[in-house]
């Protein structure tokens, strides 16, 4: 049902453009817009799985006839209100700062990148 969303934006614009781009131009510009693309993938992964499987829900129980009412049978649009688009955003923002804190409190980074710092090769 969401074929293009789906090759489209999780395929292609989540996977290989990123993949192109750390690839052919490493620069910290593109790993930006690599990593940005990559959260926009999976995004459109997370709509395909969740309202795909709602558009076209399974037979819960096969040869016995559930009576519904309610737009029985018809495949209805969704879109997501602000409220449930600030709520992903806000999974997102939360997920950033336990990254962020992790490395923080971890020291995972280095804390300068000065040549006297830099073990020598060889």
């Amino acid at each position: 049902i969401y074929t293009m969303l789906f090759w489209g934006v999780q395929v292609v614009l989540g996977g290989l453009v990123p993949i192109a781009l750390v690839f052919l131009n490493p620069s910290r510009s593109s790993t930006v817009l690599a990593s940005i693309l990559v959260i926009i993938g999976g995004f459109a992964q997370v709509y395909v799985i969740v309202i795909g499987g709602q558009a076209y829900p399974l037979d819960i129980f096969p040869g016995y006839e559930v009576i519904e009412g309610f737009h029985e049978g018809v495949i209805n649009p969704y879109t997501p209100s602000i409220w449930e688009l600030l709520l992903g955003l806000g999974g997102v923002a939360l997920a950033l700062f336990a990254a962020g804190l992790g490395a923080k409190v971890l020291r995972v980074l280095p804390t300068n990148l000065s040549d006297g710092n830099v073990a020598a090769k060889g």
